[in-house]
Order: C-alpha cells, then structure tokens, then sequence
C-alpha cells in the first residue's frame, strides 16, 4: 500500500511549459523538495527535475524502463531486484522505447539512496540525463558501508533491448560492514578499494545481467579475519599422525580436528590487489594469493551476477614446509552475496587425509626397519 502523498508547490504554466516551484511535501516519513519543468511546446517532450529528499530508491527511479509490462494498459508491477532484497533481475522486456519518447535531466540527492540487495548511499547523489535514445548516468555517488562509492553509466537503446557500460569506484570500504556475521561480531577487519569496468546487452535486466564482459582490480588493506588459521593443516598432520597407525582417521574425526585449530587462530593479511575477470555474466577471482606468517590462502571465486549467487574456494596451506608437500585444506563457500556474514563453509579435507595416511605408512615402514631380530 502506498504512502499518503501531500504536497504544496507554485505552478507556473505559458505556452506548453509548466514549471513547478517551491515543490515540499512528504509520503509517509519521507521528506521530499525540489522544481520541476514540463516543456510540451516542441517536438520532444522534455522533463527537468532537482529534487531533495530524506529517503529515495533507485529501483522506483529506473522502474519505467526495467519494469515495462510489454502491454499499453495497466501499471508496470514493481521491478523486482532493484527495488528490494531479496530476488533479482526480473526477466520482463525493458522499455528501450522510453529512450527515445523524450528529454530529460535529473538532478537528486537524497539522506538514503537505495541501490540494490539491501546497499544503500548515504547523503547520496544522483545526476542523469535523457537524450539522443540514451540515459547517460554521469554521477552516482554517496558513502558506503564506511567508504565513498561513485559510478558512470550509459544505457542506449539497442534494437528492443538496452545497451549498458559501466565503471564503479569504491575506496575506503570497512570490510567489517560488508561481511557481518547473523549474531553480530566481526568476522573480517580490513578496508577494500574496487575498480570495475563492465560492458553488455539484453532484452530484460536478467539477460543484461548474464551478458555482462569486463575487468577490474581488488584492493585489500591490511586485515584480519577470524578463526582461520593458515597452519591449521600442519598442526592437525602432526596430532594425526601422532594418534595412530596405518590410514587416517575418518572423515568426522578428521574434520573435527582441523576445525579445532581453524578456529584457533586468525588469518592476518597484508596489502593485497586481486584482478577480476567478468565474462558472460560471471565475475571471477582466479588462484589470488593472501598471505600470513602462517601460511598462505589461495583463494578463487565466482560471482553470477545475474543471481549474486558466489561460490569460492579457499585452500591453507602452512608455511615453512616444502613446496608441493605441505598438507592443505580447502574451505569452500556457496550461497547467496547478501548473507555472505551468514555462509558455513563445508571442509574439504581429502588431501590431508591423503598426506597423514602416507605419513602414518611412512612412520610404520620406519619402525618395522628399526626393529632388531634376533640372530639364530
């Protein structure tokens, strides 16, 4: 149910123009102010708005040209994905039509300025522009999540279908606010920096989603993150091979000792940049590297962006041991990018179950050797 709408303002109208002014009013607790001008008098409609307000949704702003039904009668249902959490991308047509229906410019700033899966611009700001078939987003930029974001964008009509090319700036990002855990606490401490740079086509906001080509760079500051402690995997190889003889224990009790030592300790990072990847829609983190003075995390990751469905796999492996024969784990994360805090990863430990049965036959075949027999 929408909020009640009260407003006042001074309208002005002469020859096909109308100009609002003085425009203050508010929808439920949203605060709203600005001018608007309707300019009918040419051949091209033309629409100018600089608005103010307290709360306001990118998502609603977008909705004529991402939520378009394909028919003339009847409201547009609100676009899913853009204007909350939860579900996104819908795969309706978009309205590329709506390019070419006229001119216009926006001028926005709002307290709140919601974007997308629950982020949100604080004291953001919002400058686009309606011409030529294409609206040229030249700045969308606010605080986030502790740092400042900023992004361009074009999206041209493209046939039936839109066209978009995008590049994002973020830096500053507290990673303690992107990542949080369900109960509360931090799991990761550090800042990021992102740089994108994406281009792509489609006939609905799903598919210009999968279509997505592009690059970019990660940058981690130096940081921490909680119960993941890169010797993990030596530690529990030493308690293993201590506690028996011929092949390793079973998975549960091997499981349950590596995690005993996972949670030990923390993974503390120095400065680090990661290189994104992002082709047909899926952005991706090949064999990146953080290193500890415990060890080293080998990290790759895969974003669908079309979903923001994630799945990544982290592999420990301890320092101070032999390249290529030092026993590792690997952690592997799969959920959704909104409950990141919330994802429990699954441990794959079958490589050091590998390395401590070898190590137990070794130390076996050493005991056997050792033994004296008897002369007759």
């Amino acid at each position: 149910v929408s909020a009640p709408l009260e407003a006042t303002a001074k309208l002005v109208s002469k020859d096909g123009v109308h100009e609002i002014t003085e425009l203050a009013g508010t929808s439920g607790d949203n605060r709203f102010s600005g001018k608007v001008r309707v300019d009918l008098s040419g051949e091209r409609p033309g629409l100018v708005l600089d608005v103010g307000a307290k709360t306001a949704s990118l998502g609603f702003l977008l909705e004529p040209l991402v939520a378009w039904s394909g028919k003339a009668e009847g409201v547009p249902a609100p676009v899913r994905g853009v204007t909350r959490s939860g579900s996104y991308w819908p795969d309706r047509p978009m309205n590329a039509a709506l390019l070419k229906a006229f001119d216009g410019r926006l001028k926005l700033s709002a307290g709140t300025l919601w974007m997308t899966g629950g982020l949100a611009l604080n004291k953001g700001a919002l400058e686009a522009e309606i011409a030529d078939g294409a609206l040229i987003i030249s700045r969308l930029e606010g605080a986030l999540r502790g740092g400042r974001m900023n992004a361009e964008a074009t999206l041209s009509a493209l046939g039936s279908g839109i066209q978009l090319a995008a590049s994002v700036q973020a830096k500053g990002l507290r990673l303690r606010e992107l990542i949080r855990a369900p109960g509360g606490g931090d799991i990761v401490r550090g800042t990021a920096a992102l740089d994108l740079n994406v281009k792509g086509s489609g006939l609905s906001p799903h598919g210009l989603a999968a279509s997505l080509n592009g690059s970019g760079i990660l940058k981690l500051g130096a940081g921490r993150i909680r119960h993941l402690f890169a010797g993990s995997a030596r530690e529990a190889a030493v308690a293993l091979t201590k506690d028996g003889q011929g092949e390793a224990p079973d998975e549960a009790r091997l499981k349950a000792v590596v995690r005993g030592y996972l949670d030990g300790g923390d993974f503390v990072f120095p400065d680090v940049s990661v290189p994104i990847e992002i082709r047909n829609g899926v952005a991706r983190v090949e064999n990146a590297e953080l290193k500890s003075s415990a060890g080293i995390a080998r990290v790759s990751a895969y974003l669908e962006l079309s979903s923001l469905k994630l799945d990544s796999e982290w592999t420990l492996i301890p320092a101070g041991m032999p390249a290529g024969k030092a026993p590792s784990v690997t952690l592997v994360f799969a959920g959704s990018m909104e409950r990141l805090g919330a994802i429990t990863p699954e441990l794959d430990a079958q490589a050091l179950r590998q390395y401590v049965t070898l190590r137990r036959m070794e130390r076996d075949v050493e005991r056997l050797e050792k033994l004296e027999v008897p002369k007759p």
